[in-house]
């Protein structure tokens, strides 16, 4: 299993293969803007009393309400609301109006057709299933990958999420950053890995998974590489990803 994740994981990519930090080569676009959102002030009216006889009436409270949450549930085929193959200006605005100005915006040209990786950049440092890309990341770690034969064509077609202590996404069913493999039992984990660091799935979704304690695999005595899976109780959610994203062919694991 390769996990691929966004070209701006300098730290990941020593660990894992797939991850790389961004090349200086790649072409950017800022391609948000920002609306501010407007307020009004409330106005208080106070109305006249009168002195009238007391009456008693019977005692009610209004049940608290909870306004519906917009943030989209993480799905294998894309959002929710917003599946793989939406056009990316559809995409990118939704989620802009939900997590706010994106903080990284990358449009990458992959010219160098590869019959194994698809399509490589120039330095033939990167690969993407496309032969143009386009990432769009948030602040709370979240990045949109869109992809297209044409630059001007492109279309959702993965995406990828990591370093977000507070959750604030999540598949429907509460997967998110941090989710330990003890509380998910259902997941799918891969013995092996790069020391504390593995792989796994969870509903057609690629999980980056660390074990605080045990390793995923260590060389014996003899120089052999043992393949092992750490407690369940140790190993959380480091990185979560579906659909297509470019990757980082160097990477020290």
């Amino acid at each position: 299993m390769r996990l691929r994740l966004p070209t701006a994981l300098p730290l990941l990519a020593a660990v894992m293969l797939p991850l790389a930090a961004c090349s200086s080569d790649k072409a950017s676009t800022a391609g948000a803007s920002t609306t501010a959102a407007a307020t009004t002030d409330a106005t208080t009216t106070t109305a006249a009393t009168t002195d009238a006889p007391t009456t008693t009436e019977p005692s009610t409270t209004a049940a608290p309400t909870t306004a519906a949450s917009t943030v989209p549930y993480l799905q294998s085929d894309g959002l929710a609301g917003s599946p793989f193959g939406t056009a990316s200006a559809e995409v990118i605005a939704r989620l802009t109006a939900e997590l706010g100005t994106p903080d990284n915006d990358q449009l990458t040209s992959y010219p160098t057709a590869d019959p194994t990786l698809g399509w490589t950049t120039a330095d033939d440092e990167y690969a993407f299933t496309y032969p143009f890309g386009r990432e769009v990341c948030w602040a709370n770690g979240f990045c949109a990958e869109f992809g297209g034969e044409t630059s001007g064509a492109l279309t959702f077609v993965g995406w990828t999420y990591w370093n977000d202590e507070t959750g604030s996404l999540s598949t429907e069913s509460g997967v998110t950053i941090g989710s330990r493999w003890s509380a998910f039992p259902d997941f799918a984990v891969d013995p092996g890995g790069c020391y504390t660091v593995g792989g796994g799935m969870y509903q057609g979704i690629s999980l980056t998974l660390q074990s605080e304690i045990d390793p995923f695999g260590y060389f014996d005595d003899d120089g052999n590489y043992v393949s092992q899976l750490p407690q369940p109780a140790d190993v959380a959610v480091m990185a979560m990803q579906a659909g297509d994203a470019p990757f980082y062919l160097y990477g020290d694991c």
